[in-house]
């Protein structure tokens, strides 16, 4: 068996005790009211990856479009100006 520092054992039991107060201490309907907000800040985080990851998405294929117009523009442009 390995020694430790008692200053350190203290310290795990009066995070483990705080720990055990806080969650004898809630009631069902305070529980509820954590899960639901677990809940709703998870809900919020994925809407903002996915709604981030869109846009990015949508920023690249709008970059695409602009390069492919101006593209066709400059082909465009040397037919006519090849034709003077």
């Amino acid at each position: 068996m390995t020694e430790q520092n008692p200053a350190a054992v203290f310290s795990k039991a009066t995070y483990a005790a705080g720990t055990m107060t806080a969650v004898a201490g809630l009631t069902l309907a305070e529980w509820v009211a954590v899960v639901g907000l677990l809940v709703t800040i998870a809900t919020f985080v994925a809407t903002m990856y996915f709604r981030i990851r869109d846009d990015r998405r949508a920023q690249r294929e709008h970059e695409q479009r602009m390069q492919e117009i101006s593209n066709r523009a400059d082909l465009g442009h040397n037919s006519t100006s090849s034709e003077n």
